[in-house]
């Protein structure tokens, strides 16, 4: 028989809410047995915010998914979208293998009758000590029943105790359909730091996307870079956002005069090796190589939604820099690519000048991205991306993401 802990109730103030740093979230609960509880159990987490518009609405029962949820995840999926892009979500052997990766966690909603009313993921990776959130779901008819919100915290609440000095920074994509998901973000701590102009598709209608993100402090404060980024000039203003809020020093503005050696070029390009790996469910892994050295530039083409993302490179040179660049731009052109993105050093502006003159635009910098083993540190990096098509004028925004576009030089003339 499944035992149900309740924790003793408490009421979060405003004041509590909406903290900018993974650590205001979690020290805002003051539910001392909560770290002893074990979430394999079905778990009733009580508490009430003290918010604008509150509601009568409860939080429903976690519990973490075991095998035998499979069947009900892929209900859920289909349930909530008309036609879902990704489908290894829709495939319940595929499901039941991510719920055994233990890297993966997955938490279902249940009722106060035991059903399943809904999901949520949390992806783990102890090596980048980064965890990517994804996937809230709650079935249509329960919609309004149950407090998504408090279902949210409740869910950030178990997995970021669970993984605290393991997992330093948290990220997740909120649509700008709707301002649902970024209210629940943004109310535990979960900022928008970037912006994903026409990455993806949902129902057949193309939408955006906001890159958001919370960090243990000590990511910023302890084991962050102390070198000064050297960003280019319209990387600025995204620089100056993020400043704002994390407080990251001084930087220098570089405007690097690059002059490419045509014989590299050449050589670079003789050299070009272009590999392909596709899956089961038509993602597929592109990977250019010069012959002879180490260095590549991968990225992950996903056909269903349009769009290039992942990107990741290592050179030699900028002349191979420039080479790789030349051939993701003609890959996403023959692939009808709407939307396509590379996270670039913020200590290495003539990789940045080649992502912008080559057309990709900043919009975020993010502190303390990547993990460095060497040094044990965090590196700060750029978001570059390019799409096509116009932005939907009627996206709904929360004040935060307003701030971050209207910085970004958009006009976006909605928000709550």
């Amino acid at each position: 028989m499944i035992t149900k802990q309740v924790s003793n109730q408490v009421t979060l103030s405003s004041s509590q809410l909406f903290g900018n740093t993974l650590d205001d979230f979690v020290n805002s609960f003051q539910f001392n047995n909560l770290f002893e509880f074990n979430i394999n159990n079905e778990v009733y987490i009580d508490f009430e915010l003290d918010r604008k518009n509150n509601t009568k609405k409860v939080c429903p029962i976690l519990r973490m998914a075991t095998a035998d949820d499979a069947m009900d995840i892929v209900q859920i999926y289909e349930n909530v979208y008309d036609e879902y892009p990704y489908k290894e979500m829709l495939d319940v052997d595929e499901v039941k293998i991510m719920i055994l990766n233990e890297n993966i966690k997955w938490i279902m909603f249940l009722d106060r009758k035991g059903d399943t009313i809904g999901c949520f993921t949390f992806v783990i990776d102890l090596e980048t000590k980064r965890g990517y959130i994804r996937g809230l779901m709650m079935k249509r008819e329960y919609q309004g029943q149950f407090d998504a919100v408090k279902a949210t915290m409740a869910s950030f609440y178990v997995i970021w105790t669970m993984y605290k000095d393991r997992i330093y920074i948290w990220h997740a994509e909120a649509r700008t359909a709707h301002a649902k998901s970024q209210y629940v973000a943004v109310i535990s701590s979960l900022k928008p730091i970037g912006f994903f102009p026409n990455k993806d598709l949902f129902n057949k209608k193309v939408e955006s996307d906001l890159f958001m993100i919370t960090y243990d402090q000590r990511a910023l404060n302890d084991y962050r870079n102390k070198r000064i980024p050297k960003i280019i000039p319209q990387a600025e203003n995204s620089f100056f956002y993020s400043t704002q809020r994390h407080n990251l020093g001084g930087y220098e503005c570089v405007e690097p005069k690059i002059a490419l050696k045509d014989s590299e070029l050449s050589k670079a390009k003789k050299k070009l090796l272009i590999k392909i790996d596709k899956d089961n469910f038509g993602y597929e892994t592109i990977k250019f190589e010069i012959e002879g050295s180490h260095s590549y530039f991968k990225f992950l083409h996903t056909p269903m939604v349009h769009n290039f993302e992942k990107t990741e490179y290592q050179v030699d040179s900028l002349e191979e820099l420039y080479v790789f660049i030349d051939e993701f731009k003609k890959c996403a052109f023959d692939l009808g690519i709407r939307y396509y993105e590379c996270f670039v050093s913020a200590y290495h502006p003539e990789h940045q000048k080649l992502f912008f003159d080559a057309g990709l635009i900043p919009r975020g910098y993010v502190p303390s991205w990547v993990y460095n083993y060497d040094t044990n540190q965090f590196d700060d990096y750029i978001i570059f991306n390019s799409y096509t098509g116009e932005i939907d004028n009627n996206i709904r925004l929360v004040s935060d993401a307003k701030e971050l576009l209207f910085s970004l030089g958009y006009e976006i003339e909605d928000s709550l």
